[in-house]
């Protein structure tokens, strides 16, 4: 739980959208989408 919570907090500091972080975690090779990203913050992946 704490790591989802640092990723978001993280992605907030930086003005990033999930959307954002999204592409620039499937650019470094991870493909991930929004919804994805949105379940790891949540606790439910």
């Amino acid at each position: 739980m704490q790591a989802a919570r640092t990723i978001e907090i993280l992605r907030t500091e930086r003005g990033l959208s999930q959307r954002q972080l999204a592409d620039r975690v499937t650019a470094f090779g991870r493909p991930m989408s929004n919804t994805m990203l949105s379940r790891i913050e949540r606790a439910q992946r």
